[in-house]
């Protein structure tokens, strides 16, 4: 899930060491990477997506910041521990510490479920299926199942096979 916003604490921001390591330019960038590292469905991670990294020429570019600038930003920021990078991206260093509602979020998202398996056909559904799927053409009803496929050819040799049942549904004789 992507994130519309990223806490600042602004005392941080205007009197921290940032200010200090980082001239104008450099700090804009951290700003930048900071709302990147929100926005990643990853969150701490600068990635362009899951096991890939951006280039650094691409993410300039995605920021639109000058080549040089960013790469003095990664550089001065590797050497102060805010930031590292691997294979999988530029991770922030301490992200959750200051972003502990992003930490809370990860935790109340359920996981992904599987999706539920193939429904079993009863016969009475079969027969209504049967009914339907025989005005299909040829084409279509080769992309049913191979159960539907038999329903609806026993439906076409023998329509009297089914019988409306007791509260109008087809059953199978």
């Amino acid at each position: 899930m992507r994130r519309k916003w990223i806490k600042l604490w602004v005392d941080d921001w205007l009197d921290g060491s940032i200010r200090k390591d980082l001239n104008a330019s450099e700090t804009g960038v951290w700003a930048d990477l900071l709302a990147m590292a929100g926005h990643s469905r990853n969150p701490g991670v600068i990635q362009f997506s899951r096991g890939m990294p951006y280039d650094h020429r691409d993410l300039a570019g995605r920021l639109r910041r000058p080549l040089p600038v960013l790469e003095s930003t990664l550089r001065k920021c590797k050497k102060e521990g805010r930031l590292h990078e691997d294979e999988d991206g530029i991770h922030i260093v301490n992200f959750f510490r200051y972003q502990p509602h992003l930490r809370a979020e990860m935790k109340t998202q359920l996981p992904l479920e599987e999706p539920p398996p193939p429904e079993e056909l009863s016969s009475e559904r079969l027969a209504r299926q049967a009914e339907l799927d025989i005005k299909l053409p040829k084409r279509e009803l080769r992309k049913l199942s191979p159960e539907r496929q038999e329903a609806a050819r026993a439906y076409k040799d023998d329509p009297d096979k089914f019988i409306k049942g007791k509260y109008g549904h087809m059953v199978r004789r």
